[in-house]
Parts: C-alpha cells; structure tokens; sequence
C-alpha cells in the first residue's frame, strides 16, 4: 500500500512538471520494489545495499517466467509411463563397450520413448514457442543498459547452498582460496535456507556472500513458481551477477588456481564449457523431434567421442545404407546429433554475452525437467537431472560449446566385493583442448593411417590412446566427492570409512594423481574447525536441524577427529602410491 501511495505521489508531480525529479524518484522506487525496500540478504547484512538505476530487472524475470509459463510441455506422469515401450533395452551405456553395438542405435533408443504423433506436434510447438520468444521478446544486447544492470560484475564463481550444501559450500570455498583462486563467489540460498545466517556472515571474509533467490526475483514469480530441485542450478546461474561465471558444485573440491580461466582460448572461443560423464548418450529420438534438430543418418561424422578422425576410417566404403544405420549406428555419431560422452554437470563455465538465449533454454529444459526432458535426456538411466541440459540447450540454438575429451578419472577403495568410488577427477578444461587442438592438426594432415579404412578401429585404441594421448598427463583440475559427501552427521550415522572393527580407513589412495593435495585431510580439518571447535565454530543450520542430543554432536565430532587424525598419520604413505 505504502508502494503504491509512493507512486501516485510521484505521478501527480509529474503532472506538474517536474520530469527529471520524477524519472529519478521513479527509478529508485523500480528499484526498491524489486524485493520489497530491502531485501532479506541486505537486512540481514550480508551484502551491501544495490541500487538499480539502469534498465528493469523486474520486468525481465517476469517475463522470463511469464514465457516459461505459456511453453508448458503438457506431459504428466502416467504420459511419461506410457512412452516407454515393452522392448526398450536401453541401459548405462560405457563408452569401453563396443561403439558400434545396437543399443546406441536410433531404433534401439526409440523403443524407449515413443510418442503419438499429436504430443510430438504439440510438444514441438511448445518448445519452438519458447525458442522464439528467447530471440525476439527475451533477447538482450550485451551492450544494453539491462543487460548491464543484470550482470554489473564481470567474473566470478557461483555455487547453491542451504541444508547440508551449506557446510559443502565451505569446504569447496576455503578450497578455492587454499588453491589461490581469489575470483568472488555467490552462495545462492532459497528462502527455507534464509536463517543459515551465522554461515553468511563468516563466508564474507573468503570474498564470499550470500544471495536468496527471492532477492533477485521479483515477488511476482515468487508467488507463481518455487525453485526447486535440479532447477536451482540453472536459476543461479541467471540470477548471478556475473557476466562470465563458473559453477561449481559445492560438494566439489578445485584443485587448480582458477582466476584465469575465463582468459584462455576455449572459453573465449565457445563461451561454455562443459566436462563428460562416464556414460554414453541415450537421449531419445524424440528429442530431436520437439527441438525441430534434422538429423541425417546418411552422414556419420564421428565415432564416439573421436570427432577428429575422418569419418573414412570407421565407415566401411560402398552406398550409405540408411536403414543400416538407423538399426546399428549410435544415434550421436550422426550430423545434427548431440556429441558424446554425456556431460557431468558438477563445474562448468558459461559467457552470458555469448549464452543468455541457451541459458534461457537450459533454464525451460529444467524448469520442466521432471516433466519430460530429464526422460528425453537420459531416458531413466544414471544421473538423470540436469546435466544433459546444457549440451542439450546449445545443440537446439545452434550455439557453441566445448566439452572435455579426456576422460574423467576416479579415486576409490576397494572392498572384498568391488570398487568404491570417493570422488570423481576432471582435468584441466585448457590444457586437454591444446591436446585435441594438435589432434585435429594430425589429423587434417591427411596421413593413410589416419584416412584408410580400418574394420578394426577401437576408439579406446585409436583415439584416447593415441591421438588424444598428451605427452605427460593432464591436470587434475576438479574433484568431484559426490558419493559420500562431507557432512560429518551424515558420514558419522551411516558409518563411512570404517572397518568392522571401527577402525578408520582413508578413501583416497593415491594422492600423486591429485597433485599429492590430501583433499580428505584438507575437508576434515575444515569440519573439525567449522562444526567442532569452539571459538570458530558456525551454528549451521543443517546440524540444528539434524542432530538431536549433545551427546550424538559429541560422538559425531570424535568421529571428525579420529578421522581427522588418521590422515594424518597417512597422508605420507598416499603420496607415495
């Protein structure tokens, strides 16, 4: 009411002539009502007050949300259930099976979601409504006044937090800065999150700060649509005020000094940049469909991952056998496809003045992720969520992107019965397109062993091993401990780490592949001082919630602490593996 008193105030001033007085005050009251007066994070003290004098943010994301809104794919749960045919046999595909097995195939993949001919018109209109909209309605030069009142700063890394995330974020952030990385960070926390504040006001001293979402949404979306799940991550990414921001997963350790990353030749070429998963792509056909993507099975342009040999390598020479292809041909090796591996969405970085519009269509995809393109996506196989979305979005622009050749590695234990997986390791994004850069120049040399057709050709062999193959290994930039993340509650309930006998054991084996940095030692002496020490212990809000006794906080932190001591005492004997 106060608001609105303001403004009639304001528009009968103007009625008397005082213009420049009026743009003014109607400018500041734009901005104040972007979040009510003063945001949640401001009051709080965060952050420090922003004014915003050029543009309308508020009209922006309202109609960013507005187009959302009107592009629904209509798809329901018994929809998606009813699309998976009987004979689907779709699987976790490796990429160390046989390339050139069925199950990759356009028909295989087909089987596992198909469609009416009706949902595929309406599901395209959909989606080509929203792509529209993005290049005319949404578009913003990165010249213009919003785009520079969205995005003031220039880099900068983000991450979401809230609940357990919250302690993660710590860890990762306190790695950052160990590892001398000094770009700022945005800690992007959703409103059940907002009383986390003891956390706020201590990251502030890493050049850290938090960020609610409703502070940088105007209240109108709010009331129409919650942010949840694996959409948060895309939301941060709009929402930051970086102009070229890196996300990385809290639960994810760097390893390299990050400021100039946004300075190397790939970033500034393909403006996203992506790492790969284990898995090969399964995204359904039907995809291609609603995107309004041709693809031409006439024309296979890669073998896997292998985009640099010449297609006469691995295509048998004689006419192209479309129906052949459709049945026994992966999918993605044909033009028009999206590229393998699949992508691990744990870090990536993304130019908004070269990727708001796939931000936009990244943001759709998850928005109505559950809804259908988690299933297009991944088609109910491992790590479904967000992850393919952001290949997925550059492919239907038409826009760039560059994703890590190399394949990620792992750290793990084994147990009598198998391996186990702590962390996985993805490498330095700059130094492996140097080697894929020298790949294609050997390539385009036009040598036989690289030309003539080979029956025998092994992408294992013949690409990864060889032309991929970098004189000493690649950095290990990012790791990535998303299996038993490190929250002591948790680890300490589930009993993680820990022999019958409840003896400790580490989980990281081998620290010469991680530049002998000791990341388990590293984020147990992080926790032991943010959750166990007094005089530098944060009241977080996830143990409020979680831990019930003193005595189980008190059982919890020797757990810290024996683990904390073990490494230690094993640290020496890890470098030496």
């Amino acid at each position: 009411m106060i608001l609105k008193l303001r403004r009639k105030l304001m528009l009968l001033l103007c009625g008397l002539g005082m213009l420049l007085l009026c743009s003014s005050l109607l400018s500041q009251h734009s901005s104040r009502a972007v979040t009510g007066q003063q945001s949640a994070g401001q009051a709080k003290g965060w952050f420090g007050n922003s004014s915003t004098k050029l543009g309308d943010p508020v009209a922006f994301y309202t109609r960013v949300f507005e187009r959302l809104r009107s592009a629904a794919p209509q798809m329901t749960e018994a929809d998606l259930k009813a699309a998976r045919g009987p004979d689907c046999r779709v699987k976790d595909l490796e990429d160390k099976l046989p390339e050139n097995g069925d199950l990759g195939s356009y028909e295989e993949l087909a089987k596992c979601f198909k469609l009416t001919q009706k949902q595929l018109e309406d599901l395209h209109k959909q989606h080509a409504n929203f792509v529209d909209d993005i290049r005319r309605e949404l578009a913003i030069s990165k010249n213009s006044a919003l785009f520079k009142e969205l995005y003031p700063h220039e880099q900068g890394i983000v991450t979401v937090g809230g609940g357990r995330y919250s302690i993660l974020a710590l860890v990762m952030i306190k790695a950052l800065r160990s590892r001398g990385t000094t770009l700022p960070v945005e800690i992007f926390l959703t409103d059940e999150d907002a009383d986390d504040e003891e956390f706020c006001l201590r990251v502030k001293v890493y050049n850290a700060k938090c960020v609610l979402f409703s502070d940088r949404l105007p209240k109108s979306v709010l009331a129409s649509h919650k942010l949840s799940g694996f959409e948060l991550k895309a939301a941060a990414l709009l929402l930051s005020s970086y102009q070229h921001v890196m996300f990385i997963d809290s639960d994810n350790v760097p390893l390299k000094p990050l400021d100039e990353v946004f300075n190397s030749e790939p970033y500034k070429k393909y403006g996203l940049i992506l790492w790969p998963d284990i898995w090969k792509r399964v995204t359904a056909p039907a995809f291609y469909e609603i995107a309004g993507i041709p693809v031409d099975f006439k024309r296979r342009v890669r073998f896997s991952a292998d985009d640099v040999s010449p297609p006469t390598r691995y295509v048998k020479p004689g006419p192209v056998d479309e129906a052949f292809n459709r049945a026994h041909v992966p999918l993605h090796d044909f033009d028009g496809t999206i590229p393998e591996l699949t992508s691990e969405s744990g870090q990536l970085l993304l130019d908004k003045t070269k990727h708001l519009d796939t931000l936009l269509l990244i943001l759709y995809y998850n928005v109505y992720g559950k809804r259908l393109f988690y299933r297009l996506s991944t088609q109910a196989t491992s790590g479904e969520g967000d992850k393919e979305t952001f290949a997925m979005a550059a492919r239907a622009l038409d826009k760039p992107y560059y994703q890590v050749k190399t394949k990620l590695g792992f750290q793990g234990y084994h147990t009598p019965d198998q391996f186990v997986g702590a962390a996985l390791l993805q490498h330095d994004f700059v130094q492996d397109y140097a080697q894929w850069t020298k790949a294609r120049k050997a390539a385009a040399r036009g040598d036989r062993e690289l030309t003539a057709y080979n029956p025998d050709y092994n992408v294992q062999e013949h690409f990864y091993n060889s032309l991929m193959r970098p004189e000493k290994p690649l950095d290990v930039m990012f790791v990535h401990a998303s299996y038993h993340k490190f929250v002591p509650i948790d680890l300490f309930r589930e009993k993680v780490y820990l022999n019958k006998d409840g003896s400790q054991f580490r989980s990281f084996k081998d620290l010469s592949a991680i530049d002998n940095f000791d990341v388990e030692l590293f984020a147990f002496q992080a926790l032991n001082q943010a959750v166990c020490s007094a005089g530098t212990k944060i009241e977080f809000k996830y143990n409020r919630d979680k831990i019930k006794s003193q005595q189980e906080f008190d059982e919890m932190c020797d757990y810290v602490r024996a683990r904390m001591n073990m490494l230690k005492n094993t640290m020496e004997a890890s470098k030496e593996s």
